[in-house]
């Protein structure tokens, strides 16, 4: 088995004291006797300087792992807020300034996505080359620049060599970073650090979509695209600079350490069982990734089309504008305590299952928009509600890439994956406007919708473990194996 290599264990994570300059002698008594508060005067411990030693002290001890997930939240709601939801926002009123139908109008937004198709390979293999950290603050400055350009495009055509040159290139790496550094940080907690993270996103839709729609209505596009640039360049880039490759690079292990506390189950076996990392060749060999890839990609096709006509959906539906824009930020902020709960379950059950149900929740939550002509604002909850468990499955997705197929080589895996999914969601935005544009309404997307959507839970559901062939004794997916 050349391919497969298992880590070998790093040296144990130390707890060496901690030293901040400027300490009395019992400030420092509280590094090993937090009880030494009580000898001190109240008004000491409540100072600001002391309570600043104590935050230091605390993160100094914490693992950096979590600094890890804490950054990649911030650059996940800066991606999906601005990129993903918020060109949503853009695209009526930018086909109003430039008298575009709405096929025209996503059509910026569909050329930029060859980028992705073309690049996702080299992508991965630079991230697992020279880790995130200089792919994604280089991928940063690109898309700062990008969104400031956008704001003065007066024609298509600019408008889609922007989009494409530098905000198709400049966006394209972030999540592949932000994914890749938690699947290498973490394994027993992989899942629920996923999750974590990727309440990014869903943080991101709550506060950016309405953020984004009150700057287009109270002043216009072309300076709320201004400020989404300026603010790439002072928040992500260096947010960017601080995700460090691998905890074997700080000396440390995943996790922080050895499994220690009351976790069972999946999340313990994951961490007990020696890790194997298949070779890139293996990996596109198996039955697994492209099943994985298939159901990513299939979802990818859904969730491309309604990310950017989403607000147009709802104002088909009957809907104002301004309140489709409010409801996109409200959907995303329901999001984030599921993402959190089906990141937790997928830590205890096998994980392919978890986001298969998320799939089968999503295709309930399309029935309604399908089946009724306009939707009231009570109407339109409960499809809101309906969506909230569906973001996981992005989340619980990129984490089984490193459960299949080890650490060592997942973002280029993602990579690849990435491609193929990029290939396929190329049109969805021009078809879905396309399908407006000549039926009058949105009804004949959503109906192939849940069809798709259904595929694409079954893949997930009845994916295999790539490593029962190569590995003799493994069990079944997110199992130990028998003793």
């Amino acid at each position: 088995m050349s391919g497969l290599h298992p880590h070998p264990s790093p040296l144990p994570q130390g707890r060496g004291e901690v030293k901040i300059q400027g300490r009395t002698e019992s400030e420092k008594a509280l590094v090993v006797d937090p009880h030494a508060a009580s000898q001190i005067p109240s008004a000491r411990v409540n100072s600001p300087a002391f309570l600043a030693a104590r935050l230091r002290e605390r993160l100094s001890n914490s693992f950096y792992g979590w600094r890890i997930v804490a950054a990649s939240f911030v650059i996940n709601a800066v991606h999906d807020g601005t990129y993903y939801l918020g060109t949503s926002i853009f695209l009526l009123p930018i086909g109003r300034d430039l008298g575009l139908s709405r096929t025209m109008a996503s059509l910026p937004f569909t050329v930029n996505r060859i980028v992705p198709a073309i690049c996702g390979p080299l992508v991965g293999a630079l991230i697992d080359r020279y880790g995130p950290a200089r792919v994604l603050t280089t991928s940063a400055i690109l898309a700062g620049v990008g969104w400031i350009l956008l704001s003065r495009a007066n024609s298509l055509a600019t408008f889609i060599a922007v989009a494409t040159a530098l905000l198709g290139i400049g966006m394209m790496s972030w999540v592949m970073s932000t994914t890749t550094v938690v699947n290498v940080w973490f394994r027993r907690r992989r899942s629920t650090a996923m999750s974590y993270a990727f309440t990014g996103f869903t943080t991101g839709g709550a506060v950016f979509p309405p953020l984004l729609a009150l700057g287009v209505s109270r002043v216009d596009w072309r300076f709320t695209m201004l400020a989404t640039g300026l603010m790439i360049l002072i928040v992500v880039v260096p947010l960017a600079t601080r995700l460090r490759r691998s905890p074997e690079s700080m000396g440390l292990l995943p996790d922080g350490g050895p499994p220690t506390g009351p976790d069972t189950g999946t999340a313990q076996a994951r961490t007990a069982e020696p890790e194997y990392d298949f070779t890139v060749r293996e990996a596109l060999g198996s039955r697994a990734f492209w099943m994985l890839t298939v159901s990513t990609g299939l979802h990818g096709i859904v969730a491309t089309a309604f990310g950017l006509h989403f607000v147009a959906i709802m104002v088909s539906k009957g809907l104002e504008e301004s309140t489709a824009g409010y409801l996109i930020g409200l959907l995303s902020l329901l999001m984030a305590p599921m993402v959190l709960i089906m990141g937790r379950l997928g830590d205890m059950v096998p994980m392919q299952r978890v986001a298969a149900a998320g799939h089968f929740i999503r295709i309930a939550a399309f029935a309604p928009l399908f089946l009724w002509d306009e939707v009231g604002i009570w109407r339109m909850l409960l499809v809101l509600a309906l969506l909230s468990p569906t973001e996981a499955t992005w989340s619980l997705g990129y984490a089984l890439v490193a459960d299949l197929f080890g650490r060592r080589n997942v973002a280029t895996l993602r990579g690849f994956m990435g491609s193929s999914v990029s290939v396929w969601t190329i049109g969805t935005p021009v078809l879905a406007g396309w399908i407006y544009d000549y039926t009058g309404g949105y009804d004949w997307l959503l109906g192939p919708s849940m069809l798709i959507t259904l595929a694409a839970a079954l893949l997930l559901w009845f994916i295999p473990d790539p490593r029962i062939k190569l590995l003799p004794g493994r069990g079944r997916l997110g199992e130990p194996a028998p003793r």
